[in-house]
Parts: structure tokens; C-alpha cells; sequence
């Protein structure tokens, strides 16, 4: 990996916890990389509910764009096979995790599908906020010696070909779409609980 991106190592060790952090930002750490996509499917949750038409149709676009981007992710990671840096004894390691293919973020690929596909589709102001969210994700994972700089670069092209192909397609997926807001529309005459 380090000859596709001569500096990935360097700024991995930059970015990278030193072998006793401080543990302020080792917890804020920790809350990005393992509880930020808990909050963002929350927040996808609240909109669902409560958010136009416009807006589900957003978020059913992006989910899609979430599972063709994790499928793709699956193919390189068992292609290319490549170790975290804790599989490689590089850095120092403070969330558990498998010791599976590193490259590409997975956790970048669901962040940044949603991000883009929101912003494509007209929630420009939600897809920022959660593009912002990827960054500190990635940051996170990396500080917290799971992950390479690289590794979220790679989630973001995948996530950005995810998102075209979604887009591209979508007319394929208007039947169903359209089946998931006339399901919303009857709920809504009921009340949720």
C-alpha cells in the first residue's frame, strides 16, 4: 500500500496514538470510531419518521448506495488481503477489532455513501454534516491504530462509485421505492406506538 500512497505510513504514525495517550482524546476517539454510525443511523432514523417524502427518498437511495459499497469493499478486502497495522505490529492499538482486511474503510465507505448520496439528491445540509462525521471517523480509526489514512481514502472512491451507480440505476429501484412510501403513508395514519 505504501507504494500507491507513499506517504500513508508517515502520516499513519502522525495521526496514530503514542503509547500512553491522553485519555480524553483516546475516549473522544472511541466515540467516534465505534458509536458515531450508531448516531447516524439514529438521526436517519428521526428523518425517516419525520423528514418529506424528498428526504426518505434520500435516505433509500443512500442505503442502497451503503450495500453495494460494502459488497465492493468485501471483493478488494479478499483481493488484496491487506493487514491492519496491529496485524502488521505497526503502531500502537487501542480498540479491538479483527484482524481482517484493512483496505477499504468500511466504516468510511457507510459514512461517505450516505454523505454523498444526500448531498446528490438534495439534503445538501445533512450530507455535510455527516461528510464532516466520516473525517472524524476516519481520524478516529486511524488514532486508535485500526486503520491507515489510506484505507479511508479507498472507503471514499468506493463510496463515490457506490453512490453514481445508485443514482444511476435509480429507476430500477422506483417500484420499491414507491411500495416503501405507500407503506410510510398508511403508517402515517396510524400512530407509531
Amino acid at each position: 500500500m505504501e507504494a500507491w500512497f507513499p506517504g500513508n505510513l508517515a502520516l499513519f504514525n502522525l495521526l496514530n496514538a503514542s503509547a500512553a495517550p491522553n485519555t480524553v482524546l483516546r475516549a473522544l476517539a472511541h466515540l467516534f470510531a465505534v458509536d458515531a454510525l450508531y448516531a447516524l443511523m439514529l438521526a436517519m432514523m428521526v428523518v425517516w419518521f419525520t423528514g418529506a417524502a424528498a428526504a426518505r427518498r434520500s435516505l433509500m437511495l443512500a442505503v442502497g448506495a451503503v450495500a453495494v459499497g460494502v459488497v465492493v469493499n468485501v471483493v478488494i478486502g479478499a483481493v488484496l488481503g491487506t493487514p491492519r497495522p496491529f496485524a502488521a505490529g505497526i503502531g500502537h492499538q487501542f480498540l479491538v477489532h479483527s484482524a481482517d482486511a484493512s483496505f477499504p474503510s468500511d466504516h468510511g465507505t457507510v459514512v461517505w455513501s450516505i454523505g454523498l448520496c444526500l448531498i446528490a439528491t438534495g439534503q445538501a445540509r445533512f450530507g455535510r454534516g455527516v461528510m464532516w462525521l466520516g473525517l472524524l471517523v476516519a481520524w478516529a480509526r486511524v488514532y486508535l491504530g485500526v486503520h491507515y489514512p489510506l484505507d479511508f481514502l479507498g472507503g471514499f472512491v468506493v463510496a463515490f462509485g457506490s453512490v453514481v451507480a445508485v443514482l444511476r440505476h435509480e429507476e430500477r429501484l422506483a417500484p420499491w421505492m414507491g411500495a416503501i412510501e405507500a407503506w410510510h403513508a398508511e403508517r402515517g395514519k396510524e400512530p407509531l406506538w
